[in-house]
């Protein structure tokens, strides 16, 4: 329970913060009851915050938060789609969520530019982190900059960027605003 009322808390400071800017809360229809149920709105809000119960990454809440109130406010977003957005924050890990705020950046950062086919042995920590990252390709969230790619060699961290789902999720639960110290290590790692 002490999850849920945090992405309450959470999500509320987000909405309060994102209507003292100016913001207008959507007024499509998404928060309106149909045919005596409960609205689309709802819906998602109950989604995301059983998701948010289950989470075993504390550092994800947030995101998480920043997502619920998101929606709230982007009438782009259908009812469906967020459903699926919830989905995929859910299964995504606090890592890839650090590679999401990274990778529009990557080659300010210094992230790896060349593909690793000739790095020749991969520690367990650069591995890891780039089947995370294969992952993110292979599901279409993030995209190799002109070549494809058909494994972990093909990867190019500092010239890859954000895309479709991806750049959705970036944009609604704010991974930009993420402190970069978050993101150290991937960086590190990366930048080999």
């Amino acid at each position: 329970m002490r999850r849920v009322g945090a992405i309450l808390l959470l999500a509320a400071d987000r909405v309060r913060e994102r209507i003292n800017n100016g913001e207008r809360v959507r007024d499509d229809g998404f928060f309106e009851a149909q045919d005596g149920g409960v609205s689309e709105g709802e819906a998602v809000a109950e989604s995301i915050i059983s998701k948010a119960q289950r989470e075993a990454e504390e550092k994800k809440l947030p995101y998480m938060a920043n997502l619920f109130a998101g929606i709230g406010f982007d009438s782009t977003v259908s009812g469906p789609m967020a459903h699926q957005l919830a989905k995929v924050a859910e299964s995504l890990t606090y890592r890839q969520l650090t590679l999401l705020r990274v990778i529009p950046f990557g080659q300010q950062l210094g992230l790896r530019q060349a593909a690793y086919r000739d790095h020749g042995d991969f520690s367990k920590e650069l591995y890891q982190l780039l089947y995370e990252l294969l992952d993110l390709e292979r599901r279409g969230f993030i995209a190799n900059a002109g070549s494809a790619v058909l494994g972990l060699t093909d990867l190019q961290p500092g010239t890859m960027r954000v895309q479709g789902i991806g750049e959705d999720l970036y944009n609604l639960m704010q991974l930009g605003s993420m402190p970069i110290e978050e993101a150290s290590e991937v960086i590190r790692v990366l930048s080999m």
